[in-house]
């Protein structure tokens, strides 16, 4: 079982990550899971900035990463308005 401190060490190397490969600030890691091969996870990034800021575009992006926490793959998901909610339920997987 993996520890806290371990946890915590792979979202802040996912947002780091993510804003090296694409240039987008990660305002959150929204999920995280331990998986065979190492970690998944989804990271939600301001990919255009608006105004007001509720009309501000986001993005979600897939990370996989292997079990050092080295980034593998990474993929946009989608996008949405930051004021429209979105359940990740309705996202085709």
């Amino acid at each position: 079982m993996e520890t806290r401190s371990s946890a915590v060490q792979i979202v802040k190397g996912i947002k780091e990550d993510i804003r090296l490969v694409t240039g987008f600030e990660a305002l959150s890691v929204v999920s995280l899971e331990r998986v065979e091969e190492g970690w998944q996870g989804r990271v939600e990034v301001t990919e255009l900035h608006r105004v007001p800021d509720t009309q501000d575009i986001m993005g979600v992006y897939e990370v996989t990463l292997d079990s050092d926490g080295s980034l593998l793959s990474w993929e946009r998901l989608f996008s949405r308005i930051k004021g429209q909610p979105t359940a990740f339920e309705d996202v085709d997987q």
